[in-house]
């Protein structure tokens, strides 16, 4: 058993150019300028991937954005990397708390315009615009739709430090936006007679949302269009790792134990704006442990897997709290809560196949993701009302399932250094209800990007 990770198997200029010493004048000149503006073009990009580094990116507990990586094949005896892509990714859809597809705006339930003013009346809010003849309802239910939609790039570069250590930093920057749209019922037309007989009568109609306008008023809440652009959490690691070659007839077998820190630079959900969502860790500070194994079966054939676990600190946030039936973005109390964030579980086998066509590849993933439920702590003094900690407790834990496609492309060693093999690739993340995903949305992601091994 051979023990390798910090052995160069670079191109030799010398050999390379043995047969060119009769070549003219002006073709040594060019050449030379090739390689000077060859060796530059690895430095620029070095120095743009350590410049954003300042501030970088989430891992994987996000119910609903894929932030995770990319993960492409560790090469052998390259262990050093950077990478640059960008993205995009878009929401209508998500898993409920029973694992049904919903709109993305009903993650949390329907809107219930009857309950809201319940709790509202509990807390001391008055809605003079609700009328007292609704009051015999049970509910008044409005249908929610909407999206989400985000765009990015991500950057990160990871340094080897001998042949078992290497650090490496993340980043990420995202522009957001995101929309709610509201339409009473089916069920509540019938109720208030809005529509009769294939006829429609738009008092009760306008009468109904503008009581339910001046619900949001009253709690403060702004109308649901969000746009933010913001960094991603940062996130830093060190990797402590080890390569054999030729064991278990296998080519090579890569071993690797993460350790990593987040720094909560992302944004966090606002909470005036039901259309908002937590673009990293929602605000909260972590650590994460993460095991992958990489074996390359034959030359180019790749079979891996990592599972990580992350875990969140708890922080005093100002939240909405529900203490009834109203949906959890319009909770009527807002006050200070300890929160303690659940741990979050992942694991993701992948293959991948490489130069199987003139430097051309594949790769396929898949991704398994359970977030554990947050711990509510209410810090109010001497509340006159419970809040629902049950509730707000069960709705907290989520799990999300992705498929992930991609195609390789491994350009030429020297394109950015004799030294350096870079490769390109095109990824879509696909998510799925292949077992139990819920309490998350169903977010695709498309990427384009490019890594450079030395």
């Amino acid at each position: 058993m051979v023990e390798s990770g910090c052995l160069e198997s670079g191109y030799s200029d010398n050999n390379r150019n043995r047969g060119f010493e009769s070549h003219s004048l002006h073709q040594k000149v060019l050449e030379k300028d090739m390689k000077i503006y060859t060796k530059r073009i690895p430095l620029l990009v070095l120095f743009i991937a350590t410049l954003l580094s300042s501030s970088l990116q989430a891992i994987i507990d996000n119910r609903y954005l894929p932030l995770f990586d990319v993960g492409l094949p560790r090469l052998p005896r390259k262990p050093s990397n950077f990478f640059v892509n960008v993205f995009t990714m878009q929401a209508k859809q998500g898993y409920d708390y029973d694992g049904e597809e919903v709109h993305i705006a009903e993650l949390f339930g329907k809107y219930d315009l009857y309950a809201l003013n319940n709790s509202m009346n509990k807390v001391g809010i008055v809605n003079p615009l609700f009328l007292d003849p609704w009051y015999l309802q049970n509910e008044i239910i409005w249908n929610m739709t909407g999206k989400i939609q985000v765009q990015g790039i991500s950057f990160g570069w990871e340094q080897a430090l001998g042949c078992h250590l290497a650090v490496g930093v993340k980043s990420g920057f995202l522009h957001a936006t995101s929309e709610q749209r509201f339409s009473l019922s089916q069920e509540a037309q019938k109720a208030f007679k809005i529509t009769d007989n294939g006829q429609l009568f738009q008092g009760q109609a306008v009468a109904l949302e503008l009581a339910r306008l001046n619900a949001n008023t009253l709690l403060g809440i702004e109308p649901p269009y969000w746009k933010k652009d913001s960094w991603q959490d940062t996130e830093i690691y060190a990797r402590l790792g080890v390569t054999w070659d030729y064991v278990l007839k296998c080519r090579s077998i890569d071993l690797g134990l993460i350790i990593g820190g987040i720094v909560p630079t992302a944004a966090k959900r606002y909470i005036f704006n039901t259309a908002s969502i937590p673009l990293g860790g929602d605000g909260f500070p972590g650590m994460y442990f993460k095991l992958e194994t990489q074996l390359e079966a034959r030359e180019d054939w790749f079979l891996g897997l990592w599972m990580q676990a992350t875990y969140r600190f708890s922080k005093i946030h100002k939240a909405r709290m529900m203490v009834d039936e109203e949906n959890p973005l319009w909770g009527v109390v807002v006050a200070d809560a300890k929160i303690s964030p659940g741990i979050t579980f992942g694991i993701s086998p992948f293959v991948a196949l490489e130069d199987f066509y003139e430097g051309w590849g594949a790769l396929a993933r898949f991704t398994y993701i359970y977030h554990g439920k947050d711990c509510w702590k209410d810090l109010r003094e001497n509340p006159t009302v419970t809040i629902e900690q049950d509730k707000l407790y069960d709705w907290s834990g989520w799990i999300k399932e992705y498929v992930s496609l991609g195609l390789l492309y491994k350009g030429c060693p020297g394109w950015f250094g004799k030294h350096c093999v870079p490769q390109f690739y095109f990824t879509v993340d696909i998510p799925v209800h292949l077992f139990a995903s819920r309490m998350s949305a169903k977010t695709y992601k498309f990427t384009l990007g490019f890594e450079v091994n030395y």
